[in-house]
């Protein structure tokens, strides 16, 4: 128990660390896309998920067992939810892990999103019997949980992880460059990529160039670091998390937090007499502090501890003009998570780093919520996508 506990808190604080200095956030991901065509942030979520599907098939063609991938049921309820959670995102100005890092900065516009997707959190917990089960989740989640890599032989696994990773990679080479990018350069007599030079004009007719100077560790572990990187380094965990435990979510140990402190003021036998509470949320280990919790914790403490270090914690006051976007965006993603169910970690990474149907569907509603919020909110200026 002492080394999962503490694997765990590592884990976390890994987690937290690389959300934060990488500038992680899936909101800024795809509205800056969508809006500016501006990908900086997207390569780092996609390396990430690559990272993951391939530590993934390696580990599950060495042995780790099936019960490792999370395979909800869903169908047209996981685009609903996933659509409602995204456009939530884009309303709160992050996701579920880019609010937790930057309110680990200081920032208390992310804590009030998190205070309102509590409030989504607990008003679904009551809405879940008389509304939800009935009219929503058994007339639209209608197919079983499914994953490409339980689908093949374990010794396949590693293929279709790679055929994964290049359709990918090509796609995105595809979307971003333009399908000039997949022909060989030799077939088009030659691709050179320009050298970049950095140039200040000065008064006469010459320019001087400005030569980079390398780095000491102190100003690298200062400033943020390379997305990408810490996308494969996210990626690199989830995949031992996923070896040890399961499939990394954020919601899903928020949820449980919120129904511990539920059963600490009405009662543990109240929370678990309830449908949602007892017979989802808590219905695999009871009422009490799981690991993934633990991790949750660790995690904001990571993105705390590496703000500190970079000497961007400070405690900032939201603008009063966005708090009617804060109240809606996380009322939107708390429900959006319990919906769907999930949120962009649990399906967007982690359940695309684990080839999930259910997961590839709630992440399609998704994209389509960002993608029709993003266009609302620059409607006056209009998107580049």
């Amino acid at each position: 128990m002492m080394f999962e506990l503490v694997f765990s808190i590592l884990i976390g604080l890994g987690f937290g660390v690389f959300l934060q200095k990488g500038r992680f956030c899936f909101t800024s991901a795809f509205r800056d896309f969508f809006a500016y065509k501006d990908t900086r942030v997207l390569k780092g979520v996609l390396a990430g998920i690559l990272t993951m599907a391939g530590g993934v098939s390696l580990a599950y063609y060495l042995g780790a067992p099936a019960d490792r991938f999370w395979l909800p049921s869903f169908g047209l309820s996981s685009v609903i939810g996933g659509f409602v959670f995204g456009a939530g995102m884009v309303l709160a100005g992050g996701c579920a892990s880019g609010t937790l890092y930057r309110a680990a900065q200081g920032y208390l516009h992310f804590w009030l999103v998190l205070g309102f997707t509590v409030v989504g959190y607990v008003s679904f917990a009551a809405l879940f019997e008389p509304v939800f089960l009935p009219f929503y989740f058994e007339p639209l989640q209608v197919f079983s949980g499914a994953s490409a890599f339980l689908l093949v032989p374990r010794t396949l696994a590693p293929l279709v992880a790679g055929g994964v990773i290049v359709a990918v990679v090509a796609a995105y080479r595809a979307m971003v460059l333009g399908v000039r990018s997949l022909i060989p350069a030799a077939l088009i007599g030659g691709m050179s990529t320009p050298s970049v030079h950095y140039l200040l004009p000065d008064a006469g007719k010459h320019a001087v160039e400005i030569r980079r100077r390398p780095k000491n560790i102190y100003s690298i572990m200062k400033g943020g670091w390379n997305t990408t990187i810490c996308g494969v380094a996210l990626g690199l965990l989830a995949s031992i998390w996923f070896v040890l435990w399961n499939t990394w979510s954020v919601t899903g140990p928020e949820v449980r937090w919120v129904g511990l402190a539920l059963s600490s003021v009405l009662g543990t036998a109240y929370v678990e007499s309830q449908p949602y509470w007892g017979g989802v949320v808590f219905a695999a280990h009871g009422v009490t502090v799981s690991l993934d919790m633990v991790m949750l914790v660790a995690l904001v403490v990571g993105a705390f501890l590496a703000s500190l270090w970079s000497s961007e914690f400070r405690i900032r006051k939201p603008v009063r003009k966005r708090l009617p976007t804060i109240v809606i965006g996380g009322l939107l993603m708390g429900f959006g998570a319990r919906m769907t169910p999930g949120c962009n970690i649990s399906n967007a990474f982690g359940g695309l780093g684990i080839l999930s149907l259910s997961s590839a569907v709630a992440t399609l509603g998704l994209l389509l919520g960002i993608y029709v919020t993003t266009h609302w909110v620059y409607r006056r200026v209009g998107c580049a996508i």
